[in-house]
């Protein structure tokens, strides 16, 4: 079929500071990938490099908290955008994908949302990166100011959604079992790259060089 399945929607997760989707913020955003940018990505049994599948592996990536928090103190609502299709797959329990998530919101407070796309290629729908969907539906519910706002990734989905979406795009390194791998976006749209989070962050909230877009 072509279109979205009618319930292929994603999921979200929000601050514990939120007790409901709050009302409209109104400020400009950060969309933030998961794996291999906050999270870091690790070496699986089999030899292959991807998003971790426990909680055992799960491991945040360090000295970002400082940085996330200057973002937020500069008016950016920061909201992780991630694909996570091993549920679909059957190789991650959803249950453990939102301990996850809840971890991730606790650990680092400065964090307004998680949006994730549990759905495969075959699912057809609107939120799997890089369709836009996971930007446009957390803008949509949280009021963003979405044409002022930036993503921050580590592939060409990253990036391709950033551009469906209409917002700026950022590529870094990516962090794979604790050790910055060789920079895998390939996207041909216009985005800048940083050599970090930090940098990136610095220049979506515009302390560092001014873009090139």
């Amino acid at each position: 079929h072509i279109g979205p399945t009618p319930d292929a929607t994603p999921a979200r997760t929000l601050s514990p500071r939120f007790a409901t989707l709050p009302a409209e913020l109104n400020r400009r955003a950060i969309f933030l990938d998961r794996d291999g940018v906050l999270v870091k990505n690790i070496r699986r049994d089999d030899g292959t490099v991807g998003s971790p599948r426990s909680l055992a592996d799960f491991h945040i990536t360090g000295s970002i908290l400082r940085i996330l928090r200057v973002a937020a103190d500069a008016g950016f609502a920061l909201i992780v955008v991630t694909n996570q299709p091993d549920v679909s797959r059957g190789g991650l329990d959803g249950s453990i994908l939102r301990s996850m998530h809840t971890r991730l919101l606790e650990r680092i407070p400065s964090l307004d949302a998680i949006y994730t796309c549990t759905h495969d290629d075959s699912d057809k729908c609107a939120c799997r990166k890089p369709r836009p969907g996971l930007i446009t539906t957390a803008a949509k519910d949280l009021g963003l100011r979405i044409g002022e706002s930036w993503i921050i990734g580590d592939r060409t989905t990253d990036i391709l959604a950033g551009a469906n979406a209409h917002v700026n795009a950022i590529c870094v390194p990516s962090q794979t079992g604790g050790m910055r791998a060789a920079r895998i976006c390939g996207a041909t749209v216009p985005h800048l790259h940083a050599e970090s989070l930090s940098d990136a962050l610095a220049l979506a909230i515009g302390q560092g060089p001014p873009p090139l877009i």
